[in-house]
Formats: structure tokens, sequence, C-alpha cells
């Protein structure tokens, strides 16, 4: 009896959706799962991988258009990831093979919210590195702030 209660235990662990489980993936390697768990919008999951140095924020997908984690959370309107991925300082300009930005790819599959806020971003970006080409603040002063 205690054993089948141990059985449980680890049966309920297991389905939890939102923790990174690599036998969930079966032969998934962690770069594709973390694009997995991005698309499908496992927050913590995602978050796990980047705090353990699983994967990087701005780790591309070389076999499919070079899209990053930004731009996967984007096509798939996963604004709670986006935000964590640019906290954890995601390239925001970075363009795919398309030549897409994650912003242009929100637009595009009609995720406008996500879209207006990326362009938002962008623009505050934009003016920070302005900020730094011109020697006004250095490069460790750029704030990642309000994502």
């Amino acid at each position: 009896d205690g054993g089948k209660k141990k059985k449980k235990k680890e049966k309920k662990k297991k389905k939890d959706k939102d923790e990174l489980d690599p036998q969930a993936y079966g032969a998934m390697t962690p770069i594709e799962a973390a694009f997995r768990d991005v698309k499908f919008g496992k927050y913590r999951a995602v978050e796990k991988a980047l705090l353990d140095g699983v994967v990087a924020p701005n780790t591309k997908r070389e076999d499919f258009k070079e899209n990053t984690l930004l731009t996967t959370a984007a096509l798939n309107g996963q604004t709670r990831i986006a935000k964590l991925l640019l906290r954890n300082k995601a390239d925001i300009f970075h363009k795919n093979q398309e030549g897409l930005t994650a912003a242009q790819l929100a637009y595009r599959f009609n995720y406008t919210d996500l879209g207006d806020y990326l362009v938002e971003k962008e623009k505050l970006f934009a003016d920070q590195r302005d900020w730094v080409h011109y020697g006004a603040i250095t490069e460790g002063e750029v704030a990642f702030r309000d994502c």
C-alpha cells in the first residue's frame, strides 16, 4: 500500500506540465525543449531553463528560419514569456531569415498588443543604444527595466 502511494506521488510530479522534465520530451535536445516550451507558453519551464543555463536568451534555431526564443514567443503570442526573455537580455532587434523582428512577427500573426509592446521596447532600447554610442552612458549602465 505504501508503494502505491509513492508511485502516485511520482506520477503526479511528472504530470506538472510547467516543470522541465527531460523524459517528457523523449529524444529532444534541451534547446528543442525550450523552443517547445516557449511555443506552448510554459513560463516556469522557460524560466528554469534560462536560470539553469540550459539555454541562452538569444539561442537561435539554426534549422528553422533562425528564429530566437523571443521571435518564437512573438509568433505564438506569448507575451509573458517575451517579457521574461527581454528581462534576460534577449536581442529585440534580431531578424530571422525572412528579415522579420519579433514585433513584426507578432503583428503578422495578429498579436497586436504584443506587437505594440515590442515596438515600445524597440524604441526604448534604440534610444539607449544611441546614448551608449555617443558616450553619454556605458554599456553596463543600459537598463533593461520595465519589461
